[in-house]
Formats: C-alpha cells, structure tokens, sequence
C-alpha cells in the first residue's frame, strides 16, 4: 500500500510564507498539474496525483518560487529537472535527510 503524503497547509519560501492547496484538473486547466501564484504568495497542486508525485509539484513549484526574480530563459526546463532529481534524492538518500533535519532544527 502506498503511503500518503500530508500535504502542507503552508511553505516558507525565502521568507515568504505560500498558502497550499490542492485543486482539481478542471480549476488548473487540463495540461497543468500545479501552479504558483507569487503576487498572492499561493500554490496549487493537483488533487489526484500520487503521493511521490506531490512531492515532486510542491518542490517543483517551490523553485520557481526560489528563481521567479532571476529571469532565466529556460527557467521551466531547470525547474522540472531539478524537481525531479531532488525528488529522487530525497528518496535515495532517507538518513542523510534524517541527519540533516536533526542538525539544522537545532
């Protein structure tokens, strides 16, 4: 059985605090999975995905929050690379993690 992900009510993004929330395909548009709204400080992932895969829209979205003031050209490719690659690291690599969380909450 695959395990569910809580998904945050809030993130702080470079000391800004973004308001999550989960939204059906309709209210995205059918070819987007998950946005991020930077005026309102929001971001929206899809309802029906699977539990790594909201993982993988909240960190993709969480980057484009981090870069949204660096005007990159090819600032989507970036994004879904890096999302996808740190997904898998954090999967990879659960006591790094485990670590690092012990020693940065201190």
């Amino acid at each position: 059985m695959v395990k569910q992900f809580p998904i945050p009510s809030k993130l702080v993004i470079q000391g800004q605090t973004y308001i999550v929330s989960t939204a059906t395909e309709h209210e995205l548009g059918v070819t987007t999975w998950a946005d991020v709204e930077h005026c309102t400080n929001q971001i929206r992932i899809i309802d029906k995905a699977a539990p790594s895969r909201h993982i993988e829209l909240l960190l993709h979205e969480s980057l484009h929050a981090m870069l949204t003031f660096l005007r990159l050209d090819n600032e989507e490719a970036i994004v879904e690379d890096l999302g996808r690659n740190l997904t898998a690291f954090l999967r990879d690599n659960p006591k790094f993690i485990k670590d690092a969380l012990a020693v940065l909450s201190q």
